[in-house]
């Protein structure tokens, strides 16, 4: 019942923005201590999740909910109770017995929860993993104290021309004159933020003999400064420069990926590149810059190529502000100098890179979320279930533990004997809980990055971890059959 009840409460949690809310004044304390938890780890932007309200609706099916549980694992017992005979129970006196069909189905039960407990957990334990590798990869960028935004410039206003270059560069020095500005950087896709616009390249000295041959590799157009702002390390060549005008010579800064494979055992700096836009067009790679994850964090393309600006003006650019202290304190100061250069141009989109890193990685970690308050919520249900066939043991074998303490069994083989039972039910559950989960890993095979569905830290972890709470779940049951008193449980006789 109360994991039902979880259940409902998260759902209505999650309902879209319009929902009626709730004016019990319970309801409301509750529900907002609820809500600020899942604050805590759930991103509101996913789609279908607006805000988190309480409506009378999923109320209502929390309790519908709640009632039907209880009636349906409520009447089986009580339909039990009522089938017996009275004369026979009371002729056993205080030395009861349960049928062996109850007794197996109890334990199949327990086995039933403990496995389902056990593939939950190995399904979180392997998320938690994943997502932890995940968030641990190298984007190739410094993301810390870097704000951003976007600046987008009317077409009719500002046609592609001179005019398009002036504004960014004036729009570039008036932000570095800001106090607690450290370097900024105007690129027309940011990574992770702005994903994809990838065009075929090859080297114009090898060009493919088959179409199908040929690579993508990420287009991106910078100003100057844009690789030492975002922390990109120069390793070979040159950065853009503003000399790079139109009539000049196309140029590109190449990814250190590209530049290995394009040119295997080559200097790339200096080497023409062909781009293929449906026009081949060709460029000099006059620098070689380190790779940067563009897409997401999972995304292993790394061949990315950055022309200047000034040979193709965009109308619509990124910034990337890095600044000595907290990021969004400037955005005010930034909006204020756009707003100098050009009141009708808006600075949309503000907001941190690492804002952005967290929202490209906010459905793995809603998943794993979600899938560990299950496998939390299972394995809670399964110790619980675990501790009442053992304490049900227990008073039904009253009368034998009682006969093994008077004819001089200590209380150590006693306590041997009830976890005995209760560690064969957790051994035979966690056995089927390993094979389903070995068997249905290809379910969760695409939701992980850089393991295997089989990793066998996260299976012996959990197993392990899993022993340690059913151990605890049995040792009270355990301990309490030590303490029966031979003479009551002998009185039946």
């Amino acid at each position: 019942m109360l994991s039902v009840s979880a259940v409902s409460f998260f759902l209505a949690a999650a309902m879209p923005r319009h929902t009626v809310r709730v004016h019990s004044p319970m309801t409301i304390c509750l529900g907002d201590r609820f809500q600020r938890l899942i604050l805590e780890f759930l991103p509101l932007r996913l789609p279908g999740v607006a805000e988190p309200i309480l409506s009378p609706a999923m109320l209502g099916v929390a309790l519908i909910m709640t009632g039907i549980t209880g009636l349906l694992f409520g009447i089986i017992p009580a339909l039990r109770g009522t089938a017996g005979e009275a004369a026979a129970d009371l002729k056993a006196g205080a030395r009861t017995s349960a049928s062996l069909r109850g007794s197996r189905l109890r334990s199949a039960l327990v086995v039933a929860q403990v496995a389902v407990s056990v593939v939950l957990l190995i399904g979180s334990g392997l998320l938690i993993r994943s997502f932890i590798l995940l968030t641990s990869v190298n984007p190739g960028f410094d993301s810390r104290n870097l704000l951003t935004a976007e600046v987008r410039l009317p077409a009719a206003e500002y046609p592609p021309g001179e005019k398009r270059v002036h504004f960014f560069s004036s729009l570039l020095e008036k932000i570095r004159a800001i106090p607690g500005v450290r370097a900024v950087g105007i690129i027309n896709q940011l990574p992770i933020r702005d994903p994809y616009n990838n065009t075929y390249v090859y080297a114009a000295s090898r060009p493919p003999i088959d179409p199908g041959d040929r690579k993508t590799a990420f287009q991106r157009t910078v100003f100057p400064g844009y690789f030492a702002a975002m922390g990109i390390p120069l390793m070979a060549g040159r950065d853009v420069q503003d000399t790079d005008r139109e009539g000049m010579p196309p140029v590109l800064v190449i990814s250190e990926t590209m530049a290995r494979e394009l040119f295997p055992g080559e200097n790339p700096v200096g080497q023409k590149i062909v781009a293929d836009f449906g026009q081949p067009a060709t460029a000099e790679a006059t620098g070689v810059v380190g790779d940067v994850m563009c897409n997401s964090l999972s995304d292993n393309r790394k061949w990315t190529m950055y022309g200047s600006y000034r040979q193709r003006r965009l109308s619509t650019m990124r910034l990337a502000v890095r600044t000595f202290a907290n990021p969004t304190s400037i955005a005010g100061a930034v909006r204020d100098e756009l707003r100098a250069l050009d009141p009708n141009i808006p600075l949309a989109h503000i907001a941190t890179l690492e804002s952005w890193i967290a929202r490209s990685t906010a459905g793995s970690r809603v998943i794993t979320v979600l899938l560990s308050l299950f496998a939390a919520s299972a394995m809670l249900l399964s110790a619980m279930g675990l501790y009442g066939v053992l304490a049900y043991y227990v008073v039904q074998r009253r009368h034998e533990i009682g006969v093994r303490i008077a004819i001089g069994a200590c209380r150590r083989n006693v306590m041997t004997m009830v976890l005995c039972r209760g560690i064969w039910l957790v051994m035979l559950g966690l056995v089927i809980g390993i094979a389903a989960s070995l068997a249905a890993g290809r379910l969760v095979r695409q939701l992980l990055f850089g393991m295997q569905p089989a990793d066998p830290a996260t299976f012996i972890g959990v197993g392990l971890f899993f022993t340690a709470a059913a151990l605890m779940a049995c040792s009270v049951p355990a301990w309490r059959a030590t303490w029966v008193d031979p003479a009551i449980a002998l009185q039946a006789e």
